[in-house]
């Protein structure tokens, strides 16, 4: 039979797990936000809707990319300074996994390909390489380069 130490250290991880994928569907739903929310730019230039709409919604893209692109970056960042090795590890639950960011980095990467962006514009392929994809400048041309798609 466990005791409460073990009870309490096995909840806790449990707990852990659990908060870490919660946290990795956040940025899946966030992505569909962003998938869906361009989609409908798209049925909109088709449709041939007023230009003052289609730049409301290109405004909120545009947001709805910068939100997610630094909520990353600062994941990502706050985990390699904590030297983040396994989500049990202290607080690192609260961060994506390594290789859930690079899931996550795969998924924009197929989403910016989708709506015509030539070149993956994210480097999950190390933390050095991920950092310097997350950098204020490139998120900001980032954005621009998809919102010019539209």
């Amino acid at each position: 039979m466990a005791n409460a130490s073990d009870v309490q250290t096995i909840l806790n991880e449990g707990y852990k797990k659990f908060y870490n994928k919660s946290l990795y569907e956040m940025y899946l739903g966030d992505l569909q936000v962003i998938s869906n929310l361009s989609k409908n730019i798209n049925a909109l230039n088709i449709s041939g809707a007023r230009n003052k709409y289609i730049a409301q919604r290109k405004t909120l893209l545009s947001s709805k990319l910068k939100d997610f692109l630094f909520k990353l970056a600062l994941d990502h960042a706050t985990s390699v300074s904590a030297s983040c090795k396994s989500i049990v590890d202290e607080d690192c639950y609260l961060y994506l996994s390594g290789s859930e960011k690079k899931k996550i980095v795969s998924l924009f990467n197929q989403f910016s390909t989708k709506f015509g962006v030539t070149a993956p514009p994210l480097d999950a392929s190390s933390d050095t390489s991920l950092s310097a994809s997350l950098t204020a400048d490139k998120v900001s041309s980032i954005v621009s380069l998809i919102i010019s798609k539209f």
